[in-house]
């Protein structure tokens, strides 16, 4: 059970870091579509 519970984790982790890349590369490209109007 404390296998699955560590590789749950990571497997968070992974997501939380994937979801913030994805977040400010979607911010990023707002901000750039707002100048170019």
């Amino acid at each position: 059970y404390r296998k699955k519970a560590s590789l749950y984790n990571v497997r968070v982790e992974e997501l939380n870091a994937v979801t913030l890349e994805r977040d400010d590369i979607k911010r990023q490209y707002d901000e750039l579509r707002t100048k170019r109007q």
